[in-house]
């Protein structure tokens, strides 16, 4: 079984259980009565679909490609599980440090990852640009207040 079945099958029954749990919420108490189902159970409905689609499409392709190897697939293995690592990381380091210092190192390290070493520059400035304006973004025009970086105030 590869790890694309495994993720279909994990999202087909998360979704199931979303969609069941979405139908199970109170009645809203004024206005529409199903008002509060409608979004939880479209989005738990689309996942289900979604995870059907997956679970198909990747039975098909292990029955079109019987006896290859899946050595060319190890490098992306090994991606998504760094990608896991450093949103986790990025988790952890999100109240801590703020939200402009742990962009910025989650940014560098999934760019050093995708983009290479050797656009290290690019890559940098990239991460710098995109969590400052993010951050400028929701706090002055949307209102909403991400966590600090202690010491710096933007």
């Amino acid at each position: 079984m590869t790890i694309t079945m495994i993720s279909g099958v994990m999202a087909l029954g998360i979704g199931i259980t979303f969609t069941i749990m979405a139908f199970r919420l109170p009645d809203a108490s004024i206005g529409i009565p199903f008002a509060p189902r409608v979004f939880p159970a479209g989005l738990g409905i689309l996942m289900t679909t979604l995870a059907i689609l997956q679970i198909a499409k990747e039975t098909i392709r292990i029955g079109q490609t019987e006896g290859s190897t899946t050595r060319d697939r190890d490098p992306y293995m090994r991606k998504i599980l760094l990608s896991c690592v450093f949103a986790f990381v990025y988790a952890m380091l999100f109240e801590r440090i703020g939200y402009v210092l742990s962009t910025i190192f989650f940014l560098e390290t999934e760019l050093w990852l995708f983009n290479g070493r050797e656009n290290w520059k690019t890559n940098t400035l990239v991460a710098v640009i995109f969590s400052v304006a993010v951050y400028v973004l929701f706090s002055q025009a949307l209102g909403v207040y991400l966590p600090r970086t202690p010491g710096i105030w933007i």
